[in-house]
């Protein structure tokens, strides 16, 4: 298979993702009216679960086809697609959501200041913070420590359970969060464009469906196509999973949330990005604990990714602490924690993974 033809199919699994996500979050808007449905469980867990099924899709995936023989690499490509989900979300969809705000400002489409219910951003990037602190904390315990296999099969068991319940403590705790979208003006569903006040459910939930079905077909193509480009350059799979995988599946969560932003959303952007975050923090490291040997040092890709990505949130912690608002320039700094990791990836000597 030609280069050429491997890029075409991976901008064709791209466009599909794109295209689903748009599809997602019209359908997710008209369901979060017709049900009056609160800004906290619109944007940080329905467009938030749904929007980061494909990233965790591919994880499992990649495990699966790994695991059957499908897939070399399956594995490398699961764990670098867990751990680079949650560090695209905290750099550079931060820095999209920051540009797409002084951008649409720029631009005259916006007149309105950043505006971000932090009763619902808040929660999510402090659960996400404690959440990852414990992935990779467990993490960096197993390469270091003398415990016996066996032993640390107990640990991976107990940290898996012990993520999927903070999971569903904040949900419980996001329910009521944030105002509800009764109010709104929004885009008629593009299953059923003339009703555009009270859609039927049943095309609504259609629309959903078709959108999760896109990204799961998109999602396994693309698993399949990172690892013939990696074999093709010589690349380890880990490299391109860390980077291309997450860059690719987190389009959904970019996507959706520069369309917020422009539209003066914010809370919802905010939410889609940072809701998605504390998923990712949680159930598909529950995968990674259970069913890879999830251990890494201190200075590997993974430790590092994970580290800026725990970083970036502070810095959106501590800034909202001091003055009681999220700041947009502060969603800016994710591009440089970005970049400050590709400089790393390319131009620090790494031991070997494991």
């Amino acid at each position: 298979m030609t280069l050429l033809l491997v890029i075409c199919e991976i901008i064709l699994t791209i466009a599909v993702i794109l295209f689903a996500a748009e599809l997602f979050t019209n359908a997710i808007e008209c369901v979060g009216r017709r049900f009056k449905l609160s800004q906290g469980i619109v944007g940080s867990v329905l467009a938030a679960v749904g929007t980061a099924l494909p990233e965790t899709l591919v994880a499992i995936m990649a495990i699966v086809l790994g695991a059957t023989g499908r897939v070399s690499g399956g594995h490398a490509i699961g764990t670098g697609a867990i751990l680079g989900a949650p560090f695209m979300l905290a750099t550079l969809a931060f820095l999209m959501t920051g540009l797409a705000f002084y951008g649409s400002r720029a631009l005259g489409k916006r007149s309105a200041p950043f505006s971000v219910d932090m009763n619902v951003a808040g929660k999510d990037l402090t659960y996400f913070f404690f959440a990852y602190l414990l992935a990779a904390g467990l993490g960096l315990v197993k390469h270091y420590s003398p415990i016996p296999d066996y032993a640390m099969r107990y640990a991976d068991w107990t940290f898996a359970v012990l993520l999927i319940i903070i999971y569903l403590v904040y949900v419980r705790l996001l329910a009521n969060t944030g105002e509800a979208m009764t109010h709104w003006k929004i885009s008629p569903l593009h299953f059923q464009p003339r009703a555009k006040e009270n859609p039927l459910r049943r095309f609504m939930f259609l629309q959903l469906l078709a959108a999760l079905a896109l990204m799961f077909v998109g999602s396994q193509f693309f698993v399949k196509e990172v690892q013939q480009l990696a074999d093709m350059f010589g690349w380890p799979p880990l490299i391109l999973a860390l980077l291309l995988v997450p860059f690719a599946t987190e389009l959904p969560e970019k996507f959706n949330s520069v369309l917020w932003v422009s539209r003066e959303r914010d809370t919802l952007a905010m939410g889609n990005i940072s809701g998605a975050m504390v998923l990712q923090a949680t159930f598909p490291v529950s995968v990674g604990l259970l069913f890879t040997d999830w251990r890494f040092s201190l200075m590997s890709f993974e430790s590092v990714s994970a580290g800026l990505a725990l970083l970036s949130a502070l810095i959106l912690i501590i800034g909202w602490r001091r003055t009681g608002r999220l700041h947009p320039a502060l969603l800016l700094t994710g591009g440089a924690l970005y970049l400050a990791y590709i400089l790393f990836v390319f131009l620090v000597p790494h031991p070997p993974h494991g």
